[in-house]
């Protein structure tokens, strides 16, 4: 799979491993991730992804369960197919996520749980702009020009 990682500075997308997916973890297809402040002090090596996250940045992601290990199977009430969005503490700037066993309560399905908050205004997404994943750059100079005001979202596929 193809992930952003930090390069003098830049982000460039590079071949990685994919995610291995333990029994308790829940593995994302990435359609898209949200970019912040923590990215840019990732991508300059002043914040980095903590223990057992992959090295590169992106803490917010939204796309689809692809596959699931037996015991998130069994007890999360995730399904593979579900459209989810997820914290992380790294590794969203990818094609694919493993969320980690402690976490998977951080993964929410979005037509469930989320997209009816929205419905009733109880959540007011404010989008700035969606790039495309092969312009992280420029997306990450929007931030540190502050030029935004909402979120810049990354559409990885």
């Amino acid at each position: 799979m193809k992930a952003a990682l930090a390069e003098n500075g830049k982000m460039v997308w590079k071949d990685v491993p994919d995610p291995i997916v333990r029994k308790n973890d829940v593995l994302v297809k990435i359609y898209a991730t949200a970019l912040n402040r923590a990215d840019l002090l990732q991508k300059n090596g002043a914040y980095p992804s903590p223990e057992g996250w992959p090295a590169w940045p992106g803490l917010e992601l939204a796309g689809t369960v692809e596959e699931m290990g037996q015991t998130a199977r069994e007890k999360s009430g995730l399904h593979i197919g579900d459209k989810v969005c997820a914290l992380v503490g790294g590794g969203g700037y990818a094609e694919k996520a493993g969320i980690l066993s402690a976490l998977v309560k951080n993964v929410w399905p979005l037509v469930k749980n989320v997209w009816p908050l929205v419905e009733n205004g109880a959540i007011r997404p404010s989008i700035y702009k969606v790039l495309p994943a092969c312009q992280v750059n420029e997306a990450q100079g929007i931030l540190e020009r502050f030029e935004n005001t909402g979120k810049v979202v990354l559409k990885i596929r």
